[in-house]
């Protein structure tokens, strides 16, 4: 059974949304919403609902893991990943970032004194990465900043915002 979109074409739908979600912060509650009430627009919805994806805590984190696990597909959604954890707070990409392979967009918010030591490493794991956001991190050392941006060589576009070196 075709469901009924008011006669307009499923793939203009597609385009409309396709397109509101690269312009605009996608609206997640109506995303989610089609998901579950739409089948024609499901595939569309849950694209969109995951092309950008926000981690600010550890639980954040750890429900996206779970997500991923129930929904296996979606680590190849996943093109722009924003981790940006609360103060204080240290968020173990470690259990994403080999599976993630779609994200090109990384953006960055980090405490690096909370940091390990072995932290770039996990990011070149996001091999996919063209363009690096590092905003509003202080590092201790100047080699600090550029192990991490040595980490990505194969970047070609990169953004520095509010980043200090404190030696």
């Amino acid at each position: 059974m075709t469901p009924d979109l008011g006669g307009v074409p499923l793939e203009l739908i597609e385009e409309v949304f396709d397109g509101y979600a690269e312009s605009l912060q996608p609206d997640y509650p109506t995303l989610r919403a089609l998901i579950l009430v739409c089948r024609a627009l499901h595939t569309c919805a849950q694209l969109n609902l995951y092309h950008r994806v926000i981690i600010n805590t550890p639980e954040q984190l750890q429900a996206f893991v779970e997500t991923k696990h129930a929904f296996p597909t979606l680590a190849h959604v996943v093109r722009e990943l924003t981790v940006s954890p609360k103060p204080h707070a240290y968020v173990p990409l470690g259990t994403v970032a080999g599976l993630l392979l779609g994200v090109q967009v990384l953006k960055l918010k980090l405490n690096s004194d909370l940091a390990p030591p072995t932290y770039n490493h996990v990011l070149t794991q996001f091999r996919g990465v063209h363009t690096l956001v590092l905003s509003g991190m202080l590092f201790w050392h100047n080699f600090h900043l550029q192990r991490l941006l040595h980490a990505f060589n194969w970047l070609r576009h990169l953004t520095i915002l509010r980043v200090g070196i404190s030696s």
